[in-house]
Order: C-alpha cells, then structure tokens, then sequence
C-alpha cells in the first residue's frame, strides 16, 4: 500500500506517512514505527503526536507505549466533520 496523502486535510507527509504504517503493520511502538517507516524516531514521534491530536491515533498506555491508528471510516468521519464546520463558518462570513 503507498503512503497516504492527507496533506490536504491538514496532516504533514510525514503524519500521512506514519498513519499509513500504522495501518499497514497495525499497532507499535514509536520505535517499531519509526523503523517501519524509515523516518528517525523523533520525527516519527513528532507525527505520532501530532496524529493523536488530531484524532488520527491513539496511544495505549503502557511501558513502552504503543500507538494504535484509528480506523479509516472514523478518520474520514472527523474528517468530513470537520470541513463541514470549516465551509459553515466560510458561509456565514459571506452572507
């Protein structure tokens, strides 16, 4: 599977990329990700952050923590819910 690109929804590359390992190789450790994906593990702690701020993971409490992706259709879901506020609030300041 290629890396997703979710850039347009206000994710980074490299919080798209790490969402799609997550759901590729399913929940791990910010170790175990950041090897999967190539990326040096503060960078691929910096996205895991940031996709849990932004709804897109979540963390299992834990020693070591482990980072679990949500699933696609509730990702989508906050998504759409989300550019739905956006265009509202874009629609009321034109009228």
């Amino acid at each position: 599977m290629a890396a997703l690109d979710l850039t347009t929804f206000g994710f980074t590359p490299t919080e798209s990329l790490v969402y799609s390992v997550l759901l590729r190789g399913g929940p791990g450790t910010g170790y175990a990700i950041a090897r999967s994906a190539q990326l040096a593990r503060a960078n691929a702690y910096g996205a895991l952050e940031g996709l849990v701020q932004k709804g897109a993971a979540r963390v299992e409490e834990g020693r070591p923590k482990r980072y679990r992706p949500e699933p696609p259709p509730a990702l989508l879901a906050r998504i759409l819910d989300r550019q739905g506020q956006a265009l509202d609030e874009v629609s009321r300041s034109l009228e």
